[in-house]
């Protein structure tokens, strides 16, 4: 092999290690979970403008506790009065602050999702991960 070629592996090994935290977004939709599904709906793009992830919402407490997740469509069909707790799932896959780029693009493969969140040890929501970002990174070596 010769020295290049070596170089750029090694370059995508290290790559693989790295850490999720570094390329989180804080960019998000958070609201509590007491919030009217109206509330969120009618001023949606207000809400969006200026985020990085705009197809999940996610419930959070006073502490960003992660509640629950809500995707985009399951909010557009819902009830106007229904609250946000009554509609989001609470069994929400997330990765944590120490996760790598290679477990977030396995949790990506295995769930399908389009952004995840990433919690730190108390289970507060640190930022989310999208989906296009691990898989520019990281497409050519993870498997």
């Amino acid at each position: 092999m010769n020295k290049d070629n070596a170089k750029k592996i090694q370059s995508i090994i290290g790559k693989q290690e790295e850490k999720v935290i570094n390329y989180t977004t804080q960019k998000i939709l958070k609201f509590s979970p007491d919030t009217l599904v109206e509330y969120v709906q009618n001023d949606y793009p207000r809400h969006a403008r200026d985020k990085d992830v705009i197809m999940y919402i996610y419930v959070v407490d006073t502490q960003d506790t992660l509640l629950g997740v809500i995707d985009l469509k399951e909010l557009l069909q819902a009830d106007d009065q229904a609250l946000l707790k009554d509609i989001m799932v609470e069994n929400v896959i997330s990765l944590n602050t120490e996760s790598t780029l290679k477990e977030a693009s396995q949790s990506f493969a295995r769930y399908d999702f389009r952004a995840l969140p990433v919690t730190d040890g108390r289970n507060r929501i640190v930022g989310v991960i999208p989906y296009r970002d691990v898989m520019n990174l990281t497409h050519h070596f993870l498997e």
